[in-house]
């Protein structure tokens, strides 16, 4: 891979190529929120991408079937990391849950109940003001 064009070829090396992503090509919180904290991304960005992390690491944890404790962890990790969603970004993050196609919504389908679901979704709905 090179940093930089080489003259006998009309190729764009990789590193530059701009990256355009698809629906559903892959997790909204990809970027590492540290890898966008000092290039003047607003607070609110860097929040929602940490609090997105938490929730996607969150719903791929496994569990026994029998492991009560690390159901009840995982949805208390989970709550906090919905209710540190920033407001700009919980109306975004509603609707890409609601999404068939996108990888994190799939996710929250099927890694959590239905009750852990409709709560999370009302603290985002609660944090944007609309009732439910």
């Amino acid at each position: 891979m090179y940093l930089y064009t080489r003259e006998d070829s009309d190729q764009i090396p990789t590193t530059l190529q701009p990256r355009n992503p698809t629906p559903g090509s892959g997790y909204a919180f990809c970027p590492d929120s540290s890898a966008v904290e000092g290039f003047g991304q607003p607070p609110d960005a860097v929040n929602f991408l940490r609090a997105g992390g938490e929730i996607k690491k969150q719903l791929e944890r496994n569990f026994r079937a029998d492991d009560v404790t690390g159901y009840l962890d995982r949805r208390r990790k989970l709550r906090q990391a919905f209710e540190s969603v920033p407001k700009s970004f919980a109306k975004h993050l509603v609707d890409q849950l609601q999404d068939k196609n996108d990888p994190l919504a799939k996710l929250f389908n099927y890694k959590i109940s239905r009750h852990t679901r409709n709560e999370m979704i009302s603290i985002l709905l609660r944090n944007i003001g609309e009732t439910i």
